[in-house]
């Protein structure tokens, strides 16, 4: 990720199922990133640098926080 860009990862789909789906954007567009090493949903991703992220928090699954 550049400076200025945005991901959207993870979440809930239209049938309430866990993602680990990601996408990129920096305009107008969005293109597949990588996806997610486990599906999770409100969780948090914070830049460590240009080439790593931290999952912080998020439920995976029915039992874990």
């Amino acid at each position: 990720m550049t400076n200025g860009s945005w991901m959207i990862a993870g979440g809930l789909d239209k049938n309430v199922s866990k993602m680990n789906t990601a996408e990129c954007t920096n305009t107008d567009s969005f293109e597949q990133g990588k996806n997610l090493p486990i599906s999770v949903y409100d969780h948090c991703l914070v830049r460590l640098d240009d080439t790593r992220l931290f999952l912080a928090g998020g439920v995976r699954d029915e039992n874990t926080m």
